[in-house]
């Protein structure tokens, strides 16, 4: 959970970190990558500041939120376009029982 701005701006550097370099769907960091998604939408400051930092800050994580959101668009629009194949030595289609292939 994100509890103040220093951590919301480390958590959009790693969301970025995350779309340059995507995580395997269904991997750990995938679903790493999901909570820190739902962390910075559920994230509410609890006293905004107009402080020169916190300027500064803001800043730096509107930046960050546009760079994220571009790659995650990026990334979805790969997702998309990419054709579904099969293998073509058939190695993990259809049901898989644990049994070798003889």
């Amino acid at each position: 959970m994100i509890q103040n701005d220093e951590e919301l701006l480390t958590a959009l550097e790693q969301v970025v970190a995350y779309l340059e370099h995507p995580p395997t769907p269904g991997s750990g960091a995938d679903r790493s990558f999901g909570d820190l998604m739902h962390d910075i939408e559920t994230y509410r400051p609890t006293a905004p500041s107009e402080a020169p930092a916190r300027r500064d800050l803001r800043l730096q994580a509107e930046t960050l939120t546009v760079r994220a959101a571009t790659l995650l668009r990026e990334r979805a629009e790969r997702m998309h376009s990419e054709p579904f194949t099969i293998p073509g030595d058939g190695h993990g289609v259809g049901p898989t029982t644990g049994a070798p292939r003889g």
